[in-house]
């Protein structure tokens, strides 16, 4: 048994470096957010662990066959697993600081109100506007929690000025609080959504397109005047009325 899990250990590892290489430059932007949180300390973490197998491995052996010195180290090596468990937390503290910190509002809105003069006329820039919510609607890219201005104008053949001065002028928003509504508006709809049950409220706040706590709780508590949590609990109790009431109805 020792002999088998020692080589079942080492082969999983081997292959989880290998698909770690194959798909890093892949990984979907939802986890990796553009470089705010890096996933480079990964593949040492998986090293990390490969080195202390192998120096496992050779530990056994040394102690089958009485090799002077290294078998006198096992198990004491699993220390390293110790040490290994320091610096996963360590990294994990460290990225914490490599979170996208929530950017203020009002900072925002300064920044993005100082377009440049685009020639657009109010009937063009309402049909802009229109193109936009449709776009928005159809193919959700607020999803993309990297997606920035120069980007969404690429996708709608608008330049940045362009799309700033119709956003700005049509929805009366900044190009972040445009973006962070549609992602407020998906999350309160996968909030009911039954397939989503094995999600955590910032699971959802993920996949809805957020790359950050910090940023979706004061952005959803700006703009629906409570907490995330605090509207789950109001929208189970909606429905849980709602469903009191149907079984009553039924009754009669």
């Amino acid at each position: 048994m020792n002999h088998l899990s020692n080589y079942l250990h080492i082969s999983f590892l081997l292959t989880a470096l290998v698909v770690y290489k194959r798909g890093k430059s892949k990984i979907s932007v939802r986890y990796h957010h553009s470089g705010h949180i890096s996933l480079a300390w990964f593949g040492k973490f998986l090293i990390g662990i490969l080195i202390i197998l192998l120096f496992s491995l050779m530990t056994f052996y040394a102690k089958k066959y009485g090799v002077l010195y290294f078998s006198t180290i096992y198990p004491k090596h699993f220390l390293l697993v110790v040490v290994l468990v320091y610096w996963t937390g360590y990294k994990l503290l460290q990225q914490k600081s490599d979170v996208q910190t929530p950017i203020p509002l009002e900072e925002t809105r300064e920044t993005y109100q100082k377009y440049s003069k685009t020639g657009l006329d109010a009937t063009e820039s309402k049909s802009i506007a229109a193109r936009v919510e449709k776009y928005m609607e159809s193919e959700k890219p607020h999803l993309d929690p990297s997606l920035t201005l120069p980007e969404l104008g690429n996708l709608l053949s608008l330049s940045k000025h362009q799309l700033s001065q119709v956003i700005n002028q049509e929805f009366q928003v900044n190009f972040f609080e445009f973006l962070n509504n549609y992602r407020i508006a998906e999350f309160k709809k996968q909030t009911v959504n039954p397939d989503n049950a094995h999600l955590s409220l910032l699971g959802i706040a993920f996949e809805s397109g957020f790359n950050s706590k910090a940023t979706f709780n004061q952005v959803f508590k700006k703009k629906e005047g409570m907490t995330p949590s605090a509207f789950l609990k109001q929208q189970k109790s909606t429905s849980l009325h709602a469903q009191n009431l149907m079984q009553a109805d039924s009754i009669r």
